[in-house]
């Protein structure tokens, strides 16, 4: 759990930290399904086919770039977080 909310709280701090670094970042709209969608499935943030095309639609993002945004968010916030040595109670 407490895992969970150190996740989350990298997510909110990523919207608030953007920052132009010459990458084409997705607009709010387009990245808040793929939050949810993601903080929802935190024990298991893998997307399936059916899951990208559904994000895809409701985003209006191609599933390419989803596919991108998602291995990105694994490798910065989640897997960190998961490997940290910290243990669950504090």
């Amino acid at each position: 759990v407490i895992f969970k909310e150190h996740f989350i709280d990298f997510i909110i701090k990523e919207k608030m930290d953007e920052q132009d670094k010459g990458r084409c970042k997705l607009a709010y709209e387009q990245s808040l399904p793929l939050k949810v969608w993601i903080i929802k499935n935190f024990h298991a943030p893998y997307l399936k086919k059916d899951n990208r095309l559904h994000l895809s639609k409701i985003s209006g993002v191609d599933e390419t770039r989803i596919q991108q945004w998602f291995a990105n968010m694994r490798r910065r916030f989640w897997k960190p977080i998961m490997n940290s040595d910290q243990p669950e109670g504090r």
